[in-house]
């Protein structure tokens, strides 16, 4: 049986995100999504995070909001990279 929390701490609230995050990370593998645990706070008597769910493309990139925002901008100025990719910049 698990361990009753009966107040959190610092210790408390990272060995809870650990857990937190292994079973988004296990039900994420199970719908084929990503799902991110974010902006965590905790006070004694409460914890609260923020949970980002998303869709994964065929190509393997997490469909989030700022990369759809990018790619939204990327066509508009003519960038050819997708977000994430790497460039060297030479200069003449």
């Amino acid at each position: 049986m698990a361990k009753k929390i009966k107040s959190f701490d610092r210790a408390t609230a990272i060995a809870f995100s650990d857990e937190l995050e292994a079973l988004t990370a296990k039900l994420g593998k199970k719908y084929g999504i990503s799902i991110a645990v974010k902006s965590r706070k905790f006070a004694s008597d409460s914890y609260s995070a923020k949970v980002e769910v998303a869709v994964i493309g065929n190509d393997g990139t997490v469909l989030t909001k700022e990369a759809k925002a990018y790619d939204q901008v990327a066509s508009m100025y003519g960038y050819k990279l997708k977000l994430g990719e790497t460039f060297v910049l030479s200069r003449c």
